[in-house]
């Protein structure tokens, strides 16, 4: 169901929640003025138990990046590539995510190449995924780490403790790409299923909004 559109500001922004459990994310640009808006920087609060670290061994399904990696980790691998946080989430999947550690054995199915997340390690790093964040692959790096980050410090988490699920660094995208080069695309019904299960379980849904008046992903 669409969302009533709110009347806009004196700041001509019309931040709003999509629905129980789905939080508008601005790009980092125009965070400032969101938190303004909101007062204590608003959006849906994630339970308590949400907020805890649950333990995702890799292979998980519900495995993910933590926003302190996102933001302080994840540009040192993506240099070391070539690329940087201004890079479109596109290039990092090539360069990056299918492009190292092409030997790394997948924890699902035991075979060469495995997701991102699954060569991730460390307290702080990955844990059990208490947002999924709504995106397009054309964005780039830093307006998803910095508006992770501004949403962390809006509403007081953790950034070690608050864990994002993101298709890219989450699924693995070397059995991705294999099924397409042998015709085997995924099915809407295939894909609905994937994706509306990990909505359920993780229960907290961020949608990122870049640009703000005209976002990519809509």
């Amino acid at each position: 169901m669409a969302p009533a559109t709110p009347p806009e500001s004196d700041d001509g922004i019309s931040p709003y929640s999509l629905d129980e459990g789905v939080d508008i994310l601005p790009d980092s640009r125009w965070m400032p003025k969101f938190r303004k808006l909101l007062g204590c920087g608003g959006g849906v609060q994630p339970s308590r138990s949400l907020r805890a670290r649950w333990s995702a061994p890799p292979g998980d399904p519900l495995r993910a990046l933590s926003v302190h990696y996102i933001c302080n980790e994840l540009p040192l691998q993506v240099e070391r590539v070539g690329l940087s946080m201004e890079s479109t989430v596109h290039q990092v999947e090539e360069r990056l995510v299918r492009g190292t550690d092409l030997d790394a054995p997948c924890p699902r199915d035991g075979r060469p190449g495995c997701a991102f997340v699954d060569r991730v390690s460390g307290r702080g790093a990955v844990g059990r995924a208490t947002h999924m964040l709504s995106y397009t692959w054309g964005y780039r790096l830093q307006q998803i780490a910095g508006s992770l980050q501004g949403f962390c410090s809006a509403n007081n988490l953790n950034p070690k403790r608050t864990f994002v699920w993101i298709c890219a660094f989450c699924i693995n995208q070397h059995r991705v790409r294999e099924a397409r080069s042998l015709g085997n695309n995924v099915s809407f019904g295939q894909f609905a299923r994937e994706f509306g299960d990990r909505v359920k379980s993780i229960g907290h849904v961020l949608a990122l909004m870049a640009p703000w008046h005209a976002p990519e992903n809509l």
